[in-house]
């Protein structure tokens, strides 16, 4: 079934491009498209989600690096594989594809008025590094927003890449993930695995073992320094994880991930697809319908393995794969209701303003989610005591407080207070904050 949707977007991907109906001018709080902040705030809904066990659980429990956090009861197991199944690379893709939708927003306005987008976003991506290291080395092990930062350079050099070619792009990426996936399922099969011997299985047995224990004691050192260690012993913790997870070849892959997915964007931005709906429809139907077989592929986690038998493993394994996609159903879902129906478009508005101040609200995740955590003399000291079913209650009260805030905050200014602080040091003065006076009852936005 993945398969078949997937012939038909990727052939979609070179139908005729919808046509630019004027000018691009530069950015203003009354020009925004309230789509594409809708589509940013719900994103951040299921990143806030997905991150919760980050928060308040080690490093290596959240990532699953063969860790099981004894805390966990049977219903808290059953909350993570359904964030697993439905929302978490889920929402964090399609955060990523907004991404880099806002660059090829950005080119094309710079395009219109005949100037460079390069040197400005250069400097929008240097800041951005500035905020996300930070963010990793002072707060979370889990900041997305360096990651974006030195990815966003490599698209870059795509950036006047035609429709048609970035459609080709991807293809590669989705034929790429077949093959790859064909070849881990079936060649390891037909190695030869010779029997260990049972001295072998001693030693293999007891690596295992001090492996699980040094992982175990990694993880209860990190649930003391920051329950209730210093600021300082937490800052060196994530430095060294920092370290761990750079010294990983698998960053390179999560690297590539992010790539594609900011090609997806760039793609959408420069086909128009979120700023011209009507024209796009028929493309949106079939990456609905791909993106719904995403998530039925996602039901695979459910079903027990199968024996050993290559063509089993291959289709369970690509299932796996392709479920990740499972964005295009969310995404081209919400556009097409609220192209289709007013009653679900004024339903969605209320996000947009979430949307529009992302990067503020964001931040606003770790700020609040550390302060329950974490120790340090300042916080609760809750990290490694909380499961996932409180989590997503916590993640739910807290998106619920910053839809309000959102709303309030941008009927009385421009920007979040750090999309401000952004938009400043990227034109090195002082921009201005207040909202003007014939946008303050109006929302929505891209970046």
């Amino acid at each position: 079934m993945a398969d078949n949707n997937l012939a038909v977007v990727a052939g979609a991907m070179d139908e005729p491009v919808a046509q630019t109906a004027k000018a691009l001018t530069p950015v203003n709080a009354l020009e925004r498209i309230q789509l594409i902040d809708i589509l940013r705030g719900f994103a951040l809904f299921g990143v806030l989600i997905a991150n919760m066990k980050g928060y308040s659980l080690p490093m290596n429990a959240y990532f699953g690096f063969g860790a099981d956090w004894p805390g966990l009861t049977p219903l808290d197991q059953g909350v993570d594989q359904f964030i697993l199944w439905a929302i978490k690379v889920k929402f964090l893709s399609l955060f990523a594809v907004l991404f880099g939708l806002g660059l090829s927003v950005q080119l094309m306005r710079a395009q219109a008025r005949g100037i460079s987008v390069v040197p400005r976003y250069t400097r929008r991506l240097l800041v951005l590094l500035m905020f996300g290291t930070a963010h990793f080395i002072l707060f979370w092990f889990g900041d997305i927003l360096h990651t974006y930062a030195l990815v966003g350079f490599i698209l870059l050099l795509f950036r006047n890449l035609s429709v048609k070619v970035l459609g080709r792009i991807l293809q590669g990426f989705f034929l790429a993930i077949i093959l790859g996936t064909f070849v881990g399922s079936v060649v390891p099969v037909f190695r030869p695995h010779p029997a260990p011997s049972p001295k072998l299985k001693d030693w293999q047995k007891t690596q295992r073992e001090a492996a699980k224990l040094q992982l175990d004691q990694k993880m209860q050192e990190e649930v003391r320094i920051l329950g209730t260690g210093t600021f300082t012993e937490a800052t060196q913790l994530r430095a060294r994880q920092w370290l761990e997870l750079y010294a990983d070849w698998g960053t390179l892959g999560y690297f590539t991930f992010v790539l594609h997915l900011f090609l997806m964007g760039l793609y959408a931005g420069k086909r128009r697809i979120f700023q011209d709906v009507e024209a796009n429809l028929p493309f949106l139907r079939k990456c609905m319908w791909f993106g719904l077989a995403c998530l039925i592929a996602g039901l695979i986690r459910f079903v027990p393995p199968t024996p050993n038998i290559p063509v089993s493993q291959f289709v369970r394994n690509l299932l796996n794969a392709f479920s990740g996609y499972t964005f295009f159903f969310y995404a081209a879902g919400i556009a097409l209701l609220t192209y289709r129906s007013a009653t679900w478009r004024q339903k969605f508005s209320v996000i947009g303003p979430v949307g529009r101040m992302a990067l503020t609200n964001y931040l606003t995740h770790t700020l609040l989610a550390t302060s329950i955590f974490y120790g340090y003399g300042w916080g609760l000291g809750y990290f490694g005591k909380m499961g996932s079913t409180w989590g997503l209650v916590l993640s739910l009260a807290i998106y619920a407080a910053q839809i309000p805030f959102s709303a309030w905050w941008l009927k009385n200014f421009q920007f979040g207070p750090v999309e401000w602080l952004w938009r400043s040091l990227t034109y090195g003065k002082v921009q201005p904050m207040k909202a003007l006076p014939e946008a303050q009852s109006r929302v929505g936005a891209i970046a």
